[in-house]
């Protein structure tokens, strides 16, 4: 009974980790979901770090 209980409370603390893991770090991983951030200069003249999905959406420009 004691080794079915220890290792039902060792699953869970490895479960709670990597969770804990995933969502300490933005989740994904700790990666960016929509790719890595680029400069993009807006239509309006104000230069910003976007991911290239959001830039082209804001019809921004590359730099």
């Amino acid at each position: 009974m004691k080794l079915i209980t220890l290792l039902i409370i060792f699953s869970a603390s490895l479960f709670s980790l990597n969770s804990f893991a995933d969502t300490a770090n933005g989740g994904a991983s700790g990666g960016q979901t929509l790719g890595p951030e680029i400069k993009c200069t807006l239509p309006n003249g104000v230069v910003q770090s976007l991911p290239p999905l959001y830039c082209k959406i804001f019809d921004g420009k590359a730099m």
